[in-house]
């Protein structure tokens, strides 16, 4: 799923550098995503900084549609509206979304 930049919150904001779009990866259940009622979606910002955490997910370029490489930043997990949807690309390999999920629960505590 595509979003504009400006949608994405990643701090530090003095060192991001902004795009016209950013890619960003569904972490909502399916039956909120489909619910047209339903005005948000929870999801992870992708990077192709290399600065990444213990916490977040390389992907490998062509994963989920994606260009070249990058990280899933977990630990900036927020809600997007789904009415700044610009476009949507492909899915994640379900082990890859196993993997975000696990560290998603570690960084917030919920397993060691």
């Amino acid at each position: 799923m595509w979003l504009p930049d400006s949608s994405v919150q990643m701090p530090p904001t003095a060192a991001r550098q902004t795009h016209p779009k950013r890619p960003i990866v569904v972490m909502s259940a399916d039956g909120t995503n489909v619910d047209d009622e339903w005005p948000i979606f929870l999801g992870c910002p992708i990077s192709s900084q290399s600065y990444h955490t213990e916490f977040d997910v390389k992907l490998p370029a062509g994963a989920g549609g994606l260009a070249k490489k990058g990280w899933v930043r977990v630990p900036l997990v927020q809600p997007f509206a789904k009415a700044d949807v610009m476009e949507r690309s492909g899915q994640l390999d379900a082990g890859v979304m196993d993997e975000i999920i696990a560290r998603l629960l570690n960084y917030s505590g919920a397993i060691p």
